[in-house]
């Protein structure tokens, strides 16, 4: 029997485009300004005021889709003769009616008049021979000596004339140049018939010549030309009917357009079944879009064109930028659909300047496809379609479908005990958030009695109206009511809010803690309504319907595989081999969503369903600032998933019975926090993907967990449990434990996840912990004073119900020291454990601080609570040694930095943990955060070292560190993710931001490949990164223009059978099924480049957001290390190579 040989490449994907500093599209309108558009949407004539204002003109209802909705429309017809009537309607035989009133900003260049260019064109058949401005208004096209097509250069004439884009960027020229398109719409009067090739070559004028759009060459023309979005949105109510002036069919005009970058939609707005079955539009939309599988939309309606439009918007909305690595399953169980490969991010602009939109797109890899052009049969899968789960649930969205989103409800009940279960599959479920409980999330006791607890309530930078509540909101604390008119006391509530109050006075009694009588019900209940309708993006929010916030986090988990010696995690896997793979994303509006993965055909619409999202309750009151818009994100943080036993005592470990009981035991579970926002963290039980439950919440003065049934004397149920403590943020000496999580500071860190061993009361048993860095730490303001809110302690929390079990705020200097200091910068990275593989014991902890050291945590004492600040030194008592220090450098005096020196950078990123030679544990880290930092004129450090055990002749063992390499990166350049060490060879990558070259030139990637402990003789990492040839030995890799997020080591799956790997290309070729006994293919190193260009050259699609088709690979391979017949197992805490 001969095995594949396991090869690594590395494989650099041009990911849908970084957009964050894109420039706005440019979008230009092309409106069939033809004589039909004043018929009715049936053909008809409009001949009175009664019949224009009872069945209006296609114009009117489409000028109300685009520039605004008019309650009360008037109708008042247009003179056909008479002075001031210009040449081109006089005498017309259909009249026109102007329509007027008061318009609502609801119209489509409402929604993105702050993000787009938008510029207007609409179609002017006078036959005169001249391109002047008296004849016509038209440029014509070279060829025809008459100007057909598009009105030309602007007269100053409200009523005519083409009206190009803003001058600049600024948002004041976008907005006031968009007003005069909307002005332009709303004064439009059609005329003549219809010709549509002429109007297209007039357009492929304009963006050629126009000096506001064309090409950038001298100090004229748009200098974002190559990396900004040009669109046009073509609509016409008939087919073409005028061909005079036309050398060539649209359809090539169209295709010249695409072929500059230049797409085109199409829409058929109120078209007869006979013009529905014309082809020339529909060859009209694939030459658009350059692909076959588009048609154009018909738009029978105002209702179809607004969906329409919504649809073609959410499309043109920039790139996807992509944060993280890839996420990339292994080996699925379906014989079509046999790896993903998943990115995320989200989009720029949405309906305001500080909107984004969410995106994640998966790549399917099949036996079915070829290999991209260029690329060798290997035998292995394929990159074969690309699905959007975002445009998925955007369509489904459109249809009219709302999401289910669940949160805690949180009700008091006179022990302080919620009455309801957060598990969702109860008799009891968790609640989803509707319309009518909403004033128990926003306005009710949660939101007034439980949102100043996070401050002083004399504190006055954070107030009740600056949260998006006034003192006279009818809203206020709408739910602290009981039948009968008696109000509780605010330890106890024993009446819910229903959909109408309860038979009391409202006119006498008044709300707990409020100081004006409720007497609007009905006001308050509109208010609900409109939150709710934009937490779900519903069809009458402003975020419809694109209502998938930002991706701030996503991983994919799979069920159970690992190979361990242990009987009921093998039955744990036995009964979890069903369950769907999931992908869960965190959203910037305040979400955990969770989509299902697993896939087993059908249309690929249907890919990536969202079966349930999350509040986190402790975002509840911020959720109303999330409606009106702005630039906050409620999920700013990170999760992380483990399969965990929370409590196994040593009896269980050793019994050869129970093994049954035991598997149940087995949880996976998702531990996350939301940022600096709520300064919250959570835990949800996924161990069933469709039945998900929250374990608990905890935030500075608030811990609150599921008790299950039994855990209490009087609980028959389960409960939802509250703990509270007053925090005295101003006493910075005050008990940490008793604070209750007072050092939660802005947590953008990934949870660690592992169990540790303890012994209490001579009872031993191992306990699933998480291990969270309080992160930046934030301010409050009191009588002129700043107050740290966090950011110098890192919390060991049990991850059963989130209790504290160590919070440590001090740390020994050196390794050898023998007294601690009070940690003095914020702990900024994210930890890493030792070991956190599954079933397995974490001894020791590494995390990051903003001043660039590495620390260590031991962690293998028997009980954590008792150790003390009086204890013994020891390398295992749950005490923080400082372990490196990347800007003081030993060896180098011009490169040691004071603490407070602005050269020092932070840890962000995780360590790479690897054990090498004799066990010792060796570390790779470095300095810098993508998230947060621009170009800056200092260096980033990249660092090797090794923990070293010196034994004592008493017995005792000193903790040192062994220095391998560190490594200064160029001036500004800084690491981008955590770096993973595969074969011996250390990974990672770096970007180099812009320092005010080139418009459309956002910065420089590289990926790096050394020796993760051997130096050189200058003391810099052993270059082992073949770029040129085998054996060049090079440290980087340039990648320019892009972002590269770190690299993802993966094995490809095979499509051949236990065959010698070089007759894999006979042997699978194309078989379309993954062959039964299938071995693991080639190895890569996946590495997303995040490419900036959105423009298409010469038809080739880039990938971007609602492609679907496969991603440009632009794959560069690169031989690597080839380790003989090593399975390569991705662990939590680095990779193991057996």
């Amino acid at each position: 029997m001969t095995h594949a040989i396991v090869c690594l490449a590395v494989v650099l994907f041009a990911s849908p485009g970084w957009a964050a500093d894109a420039p706005p599209p440019i979008v230009l309108l092309m409106w069939d300004g033809s004589g039909s558009m004043l018929l009715t949407q049936d053909g008809n004539v409009v001949d009175s005021e009664a019949t224009c204002l009872a069945t209006p003109p296609r114009l009117h209802i489409a000028q109300q889709v685009f520039t605004g909705s008019i309650a009360s429309p008037t109708c008042t017809q247009t003179p056909r003769t008479g002075s001031g009537i210009g040449p081109y309607w006089t005498n017309y035989a259909l009249e026109h009616w102007k329509l007027g009133g008061t318009r609502a900003t609801d119209g489509m260049i409402d929604k993105y008049k702050e993000v787009v260019k938008f510029a207007f064109m609409t179609t002017d058949p006078e036959t005169c021979i001249s391109n002047n401005n008296n004849c016509g208004f038209s440029y014509g096209h070279g060829l025809s000596g008459i100007n057909l097509g598009a009105r030309g250069p602007d007269a100053g004439d409200e009523l005519s004339g083409l009206l190009t884009v803003s001058s600049t960027d600024a948002l004041s020229d976008i907005v006031a140049n968009n007003e005069k398109v909307e002005q332009r719409i709303e004064n439009l009067i059609p005329y003549g018939s219809t010709p549509i090739a002429a109007f297209f070559e007039d357009a492929l004028y304009f963006f050629k010549n126009d000096p506001q759009v064309k090409p950038y060459s001298g100090s004229v023309g748009d200098q974002f030309y190559d990396c900004r979005l040009k669109r046009i949105i073509f609509i016409t109510d008939g087919v073409e009917t005028n061909i005079l002036g036309a050398n060539r069919p649209a359809t090539e005009v169209i295709t010249e357009l695409f072929n500059l970058g230049i797409e085109t939609y199409v829409i058929g707005y109120a078209l007869s079944d006979a013009e529905k079955n014309v082809s020339l539009l529909t060859e009209m939309a694939k030459a658009g879009r350059g692909k076959d599988d588009v048609d154009f939309y018909n738009a029978a309606d105002g209702d179809a064109l607004r969906k329409a439009l919504a649809e073609i918007m959410v499309d043109i909305q920039g790139s996807l930028r992509t944060f993280g690595t890839p996420l990339i399953t292994n080996r699925t169980g379906n014989l079509r659909d046999l790896q993903f490969e998943c990115y995320y991010g989200d989009r720029k602009n949405l309906y305001s300047a500080v909107d984004r939109s969410g995106e994640i797109q998966c790549i399917a890899y099949r036996c079915t496809c070829p290999p991209p052009a260029g690329e060798p049969d290997d035998g292995t899968v394929q990159p074969c379609e690309t699905y959007s789960l975002t445009d998925n649930y955007r369509d489904k969205m459109l249809s009219g479908w709302n999401p289910t989103i669940y949160t805690p409800i949180q009700h008091r009940g006179t022990r302080g005990r919620s009455t309801l279960s957060t598990r969702t599959g109860d008799s009891n479920d968790m609640q989803p958030i509707s319309s009518t409980n909403l004033s128990v999330l926003i306005w009710g006791e949660e939101y007034l009695t439980r949102l100043l607890d996070l401050v002083p309530s004399t504190i006055t930078n954070e107030t009740t109206t600056q949260l998006g509540i006034g003192s006279t909101d009818p809203c206020k604390d709408a739910t602290n009511w009981v039948t009968g008119g008696t109000v509780s006391d605010g330890t106890s509530k024993t009446g819910d809010e229903s959909s109408t109050p309860p038979s009391v006075d409202w006119t006498t009694v008044k709300p707990q803690n409020a100081t004006v009588d409720y007497t609007n019900w009905s006001e308050c209940a509109d208010k609900k309504k409109a939150l709710w309708a934009e937490i779900v993006a519903s069809n009458t929010s402003r975020r419809w319907p694109d209502g998938y916030g930002p991706v701030t986090h996503a991983e994919i988990v799979e069920p159970p595989i690992a190979d361990i010696n242990n009987a009921s995690f093998e039955l744990f896997k036995e009964q979890r081999k069903n369950d769907p793979t999931m992908l869960y994303a965190l959203t910037a509006d305040g979400k955990v969503v969770a989509h299902k993965l697993s896939w087993d055909g059908g249309s690929s619409e249907d890919f990536g369903p969202v079966i349930w999202s999350y509040v986190p309750g402790c975002l509840q009151p911020y959720l109303r600032q999330w409606q009106s818009g702005g630039d906050i994100n409620l999920m700013g943080g990170k999760f992380n998933v483990r399969h965990v036993r929370y409590k196994v005592s040593l009896s269980t470990l050793t019994a050869t019975s129970g093994v049954n009981k035991a598997s149940e035991e087995w949880r996976t579970v998702m531990v996350g926090c939301t940022g600096s926002v709520s300064q919250c963290c959570f835990a949800l039980d996924i161990t069933d993907p469709n039945n998900f439950f929250v374990r608990w919440e905890t935030r500075p003065g608030r811990r609150c967990w599921l008790a299950e049934k039994g855990t209490a004397g009087d609980q028959v149920d389960d409960e939802w449990v509250c703990y509270e403590a007053p925090i005295d943020w101003e006493n910075d000496n005050a008990n940490v434990i008793a604070r209750k999580f007072g050092e939660f500071g802005s947590m953008s860190v990934q949870p660690e996840i592992g169990n540790i061993f303890r012994v209490v009361n001579g009872q031993s048993f191992t306990e699933a912990v998480t291990v969270i860095p309080t992160g930046y730490a934030l301010t409050r303001q009191k009588d002129g004073v700043d107050y740290r809110l966090g950011g110098r302690a890192i919390y060991v929390l049990r991850v059963s119900d989130g209790a504290p079990l160590k919070v440590v705020l001090s740390y020994y200097p050196t390794p050898s020291s023998t007294t601690r200091v009070p940690f003095d910068a914020d702990l900024t990275g994210t930890p890493a454990g030792y070991n956190t593989f599954t079933d397995t014991l974490m001894s020791r902890i590494f995390f990051g601080d903003a001043k660039g050291r590495m620390f260590r945590l031991g962690v293998a004492s028997f009980d954590p609570t008792k150790v003390t600040s009086n204890d013994a030194d020891s390398v295992d008592n749950w005490t923080a040694k400082m372990m490196f220090d990347a800007f003081y450098d030993p060896n180098d005096s011009t490169f040691r930095y004071a603490l407070t020196a602005v050269e020092r950078r932070p840890i962000n990123y995780a360590p790479a943990l690897t054990i090498r030679g004799r066990g010792l544990l060796t570390v790779i880290g470095g300095t810098g955060n993508l998230a947060t930092e621009g170009y800056f004129p200092y260096k980033n450090v990249v660092f090797s070292f090794s923990e070293k055990l010196l034994p004592s002749s008493d017995g005792t063992a000193t903790l040192e560190t062994e220095e391998h390499w560190r490594y200064r990166l160029k001036q500004g350049e800084m690491l981008t993710y955590t770096p993973i060490v595969f074969g011996g060879i250390a990974y990672w990558t770096t970007y180099l931001p812009n320092a005010g070259l080139a418009a459309c030139d956002i910065g420089t990637g590289y990926l790096y490949g050394v020796n993760y402990v051997v130096a050189d003789s200058n003391g810099l990492p052993l270059g082992l990164l073949d770029t040129a040839s085998p054996g060049s030995n090079n440290r980087w890799q340039e990648l320019p223009n892009t972002r590269p997020n770190g690299p993802k080591v993966v094995q490809r799956p095979t499509c051949f059978d236990e065959v010698d790997y070089d007759n894999a290309q006979t042997q699978g070729k194309y078989s379309g099924v993954q062959l039964s006994n299938a071995r693991t293919g080639k190895t890569q190193i996946v590495v997303s480049k995040s490419t900036t260009s959105t423009t298409n050259t010469g038809g080739v699609k880039y990938g971007g957001a609602n492609n679907k088709k496969m991603f440009t690979m632009n794959k560069d391979t690169i031989d690597g290390r080839k380790p003989k017949n090593k399975l390569i197992i991705q662990t939590g805490w680095s990779l193991l190579i057996l």
